[in-house]
Formats: structure tokens, C-alpha cells, sequence
């Protein structure tokens, strides 16, 4: 049987981990401005924020030793073209977003705060964003007034209909309007990044200023595509729990190829992807008593996540886990029995699979990947009460790029 013990998995997660945490792709030109207004060159270690940092680590030179830039020191930082954040003290509501936690109170909860706010977009008017893991907001400024919050609030009637306070609409209205602007563009605004992206940068052209995208530079979503080819090495045994009747099946080798469709999330450097990998398995083999032959056809549609550990900018290696649910499509799979072996006629044993994961490590250099994966044991003849199966396999596989969106 196949046997991979949890230590050897916990062993490969920690090395990955390790690898990524030495690397030093992460280190970016980019740049910071002190209280005294010193802009002072660095580079700056690009974690792909998802969330506003409270500091961030820098390095003056390569090869210096690395530092941190803390709020209470750093006006400003940022990423030669890429993001940039700037400390600004602001009054910030934290009014729960949770359904289950929604009050009564339609006005913001206002806590004064100082910050890094994120530049959205620069130009007469600047859009600011602020993300934790329990809050979105966004930010404006226009002309001479002060930086301070658009206001979308949900609350509760005192019948519990859910409601919104949308003052960010009105706000809009009064301070970022060109002349030729509809109320009705502004009554349709979402209180989404990208709707707020294009209404100032509407209002920064009406004007014949220029706006300046720093998320346009910074961590995107996107889509890879691979076609892998592959071996797997398997086995199996079963045994009836009324009568000795038994078999093993050892040193199974069958062929494996699928799609591995990845999407990389937009944070952390893209490190963190969603993955679905439809994949073909079969094999066909005979039991070490000669008595039965088991032959295994299956299309499997695992969901997961992985990681990478960037290595180079075209060389990374990968760890990640997927779930494989028992519902597949199932082509010829059966057990079949030597005549007269097995009592009921012989008849054959349909395959039916129960749930189980997969663990995989790899490694992808330019449009080449290749892949080992562990599969954790499953039964394999789980409509059949007086039978236990226990099945696992190891795939090695190679996979070719086919696909990447921008």
C-alpha cells in the first residue's frame, strides 16, 4: 500500500514556507517621505496588500539590512510604479457590515483615526481606499478641502428591513460634479471600486487634468490554463466482511491527463490561487491471487487552493490542497471475478468512490509545470454494505500552459 505519513506532509508545507520567506523577489524599488519631508530611495518589500498596512518593510541598498517603516515616522511610501500609501488622520466609521450585526442607527459610527490610506487615483479630485479585515471604505478629496470618508451605510427600520444610508451619492453631488453631470449617473452609483474609479476620473478629464491609476500598476486577478499528462501509481484492496473472500491489488500503474484551471487572486503578489483541475484517471490490473481484475475509469473534479513561492520571474514553486467530492463521472469501472471464484454468479463489483483530498508540490518554470500529488485514502465500493475497499495513489505529472489572461 501506499504510504506517505502526516510528518512528510507537514515536512513539505514548512519547506515551501521557508523557501518563500528567504526569497527576496519581494523587494522593490519604491520610496518613503519622513516627518521632515525627506523623500528617501529604498526598496521596499511588496506584500501586495490586501489590507491597509500600519508598516512596512524596506532595505536602503541590496544586501543592507532590512527595516521597518512605521505610521508614527512615514508620511508617505510607495512603490515606484505601483502602489502608494499615504498617512493621513481621518474620521472613519466603524459601523459593522455584517447582516447579523446591523443597528438601528443610520448615521456612521465615527472613530478619528491616523492611518495609511491607499491612492486610489490622483488628480484635481483623489479617490483613498481602506480595507481591514472587517471594513471597506473609501476616501475623497477635492481642491482645498480635507480628506474624509464617503459615507455607505446599511441599518436596520424599526420593522428590520434592511436599509441604506447612501450620503456617499449626496457628497458626490455637492463637491466632485462636473457641470455637465446627470443626477441620475450619480443616483446610480454602486459604492464599488470601480464605479468610484470612473466617476473621478470623469470629473478630473472634465476639468483637463490628468488622473494617475496606481491600482491600474498594482496586484491583478487572472486566469492560467495548463494541460497535464501524468502517471499515477496506485493500490487498492477490498475484502468481504461475510466470508474470507479478498483481494490486493499492488504496484498499479495508470495514466492520469486533465486541465488545471487556476485563478490567482489579486493580493500577495498574486501567491494565492483558487484551483479546479479536472482530471482523467484509469487503470486496469489483476489481483496478487490472480483471482480478480479490477479496472478503474473515472473523470474527477477537484476544487482547491495553492500557493506559490516566486523564485524568479519566471520560476515558482507551488503547494496545494483539493477537495475531491464522490461525484464524478464514471466511465467503466467494475471488479470482475475469475468464474467460480466468488459465489452470486461472480458478478461483477460496480466502483463507487467516497470523498477524499489530495495534496500536491510542484514546481512551474515559464510555460512548463510539473507536479507530484498524494491522494488520501478512499473506499471504492461504497454501495455495497458487506464490502471494504481502501484505495490511494500517488500522481506524478507534467503540464504545458496553454493560457494566461492579462
Amino acid at each position: 500500500m501506499i504510504k506517505m505519513p502526516l510528518s512528510i506532509i507537514v515536512l513539505l508545507v514548512l519547506l515551501t514556507i521557508s523557501i518563500d520567506s528567504f526569497t527576496q523577489i519581494n523587494f522593490e524599488k519604491g520610496y518613503f517621505i519622513d516627518n521632515n519631508d525627506v523623500r528617501i530611495e529604498c526598496l521596499i518589500k511588496s506584500k501586495g496588500w490586501k489590507n491597509n498596512p500600519v508598516e512596512f518593510e524596506y532595505k536602503l541598498e541590496e544586501g543592507a539590512e532590512s527595516k521597518k517603516g512605521l505610521l508614527i515616522d512615514v508620511r508617505e511610501f510607495g512603490i515606484i510604479g505601483g502602489v502608494k500609501y499615504v498617512r493621513m488622520t481621518v474620521d472613519v466609521d466603524h459601523s459593522s457590515q455584517e447582516i447579523g450585526h446591523l443597528g438601528i442607527n443610520k448615521e456612521p459610527l465615527w472613530i478619528n483615526e491616523q492611518l495609511f490610506l491607499k491612492v486610489i487615483l490622483e488628480g484635481k479630485s483623489a479617490l483613498y481606499g481602506y480595507d481591514t479585515p472587517d471594513l471597506k471604505r473609501f476616501f475623497y478629496s477635492v481642491s482645498n478641502l480635507p480628506v474624509q470618508q464617503l459615507v455607505w451605510k446599511q441599518y436596520l427600520s424599526v420593522q428590520g428591513e434592511i436599509l441604506t444610508n447612501n450620503k456617499f451619492r449626496q457628497q458626490l453631488w455637492t463637491d466632485v460634479r462636473c457641470t455637465d453631470t446627470k443626477e441620475e449617473s450619480v443616483k446610480a452609483l454602486r459604492y464599488y471600486e470601480q464605479d468610484l474609479i470612473r466617476y473621478f476620473k470623469k470629473y478630473n478629464n472634465c476639468f483637463g487634468g490628468e488622473s494617475v491609476n496606481h491600482n491600474a500598476k498594482t496586484g491583478h486577478s487572472f486566469i492560467a490554463i495548463k494541460i497535464m499528462y501524468g502517471i499515477n501509481y496506485s493500490s487498492a484492496s477490498i475484502g468481504n466482511v461475510l466470508d474470507k473472500h479478498n483481494a490486493v491489488y499492488n504496484n498499479c500503474i495508470g495514466f492520469t491527463t486533465g486541465l488545471d484551471l487556476e485563478f490567482h487572486l489579486p493580493y500577495n503578489k498574486n501567491k494565492l490561487g483558487i484551483i479546479i483541475t479536472p482530471t482523467f484517471h484509469s487503470f486496469k490490473t489483476t489481483s496478487e491471487n490472480k483471482n480478480s481484475t479490477l479496472e478503474y475509469n473515472t473523470i474527477e473534479f477537484p476544487v482547491g487552493v495553492r500557493y506559490h513561492s516566486y523564485l524568479g520571474k519566471d520560476f515558482n514553486l507551488f503547494i496545494d490542497f483539493s477537495f475531491i467530492p464522490n461525484s464524478s463521472l464514471k466511465l467503466r469501472n467494475t471488479i470482475n471475478f475469475k468464474k467460480g471464484y466468488y459465489y452470486n454468479n461472480s458478478d461483477p463489483l460496480n466502483l463507487n468512490a467516497s470523498p477524499t483530498y489530495a495534496i500536491g508540490l510542484g514546481v512551474n518554470y515559464k510555460r512548463l509545470g510539473a507536479e507530484i500529488r498524494y491522494f488520501g485514502q478512499r473506499g471504492i465500493l461504497i454501495d455495497y454494505s458487506d464490502w471494504l475497499s481502501h484505495y490511494k495513489r500517488i500522481s506524478m505529472v507534467i503540464g504545458y500552459r496553454l493560457f494566461k489572461s492579462k
